[in-house]
């Protein structure tokens, strides 16, 4: 990865993060991208932030996510929201404190003049 790139990827990963601390999106998806993001820097990163995919792991795979709750019927919607709200609920703290994290690692250093 040339400096360029990895300066691309860092930045990559922090607006993810602000994103998702920002709850500009939801938990599931803003997860998955500050994940993704953290994996383009290098295999071994999102290791060092486990909470992202402790949390992705917990959603049973049979939650429907993104536009495939647009294609739902009612029940399953309504059942499934349950079970995505408590896996969201119980790693909404940590997933907020991993995006601190992520921002204070990879946020550009500022040298002064």
């Amino acid at each position: 990865m040339t400096p360029d790139q990895e300066i691309t990827r860092r930045k990559r990963a922090v607006a993810a993060a602000r994103g998702l601390l920002s709850m500009e999106f939801g938990l599931a998806f803003g997860a998955k991208r500050v994940r993704d993001a953290l994996w383009r820097l290098g295999h071994d990163v999102p290791k060092s932030f486990p909470t992202f995919d402790l949390f992705l792991n917990a959603i049973p795979n049979t939650t429907p996510l993104g536009e495939l709750r647009l294609l739902c019927q009612e029940n399953l919607l309504l059942s499934s929201d349950e079970v995505l709200a408590r896996v969201e609920g119980k790693y909404r703290q940590a997933l907020l404190r991993e995006c601190l994290s992520v921002i204070r690692a990879y946020s550009p250093i500022v040298v002064a003049a």
